[in-house]
């Protein structure tokens, strides 16, 4: 089980704020990859790409450092190495090309 901290009068798992760190990182690379797609810096493709590439990164980093109790809590299934895919892609390509009006 993880160390229980508290804030205020709440209980503060250890995984529970490792995770939620993990979690701002990644957003904020996510958002910094957003702006790289719409300054046109990367295609929808390679977006997708990096964004799986940052989730996955999470994962494994997270099923490293917590509990497997706790990584099925709050991620909600069993980690065992698969690799996640939260954008695919070729949908990603795809859906660029037909919004830009190209086929």
């Amino acid at each position: 089980m993880s160390k229980t901290e508290t804030v205020g009068n709440a209980p503060l798992h250890t995984s529970d704020a490792f995770v939620a760190d993990l979690q701002q990182k990644m957003l904020l690379d996510k958002e910094r990859l957003e702006e790289q797609l719409d300054h046109g810096e990367i295609n929808a493709e390679d977006f997708a790409n990096q964004v799986n590439g940052l989730l996955n990164s999470v994962l494994k980093q997270a099923a490293h450092i917590i509990p497997t109790e706790d990584f099925e809590r709050i991620f909600g299934f069993k980690y065992s190495g698969q690799t996640a895919v939260l954008v695919d892609p070729q949908l990603a390509a795809a859906s660029a090309k037909s919004s830009n009006g190209s086929n």
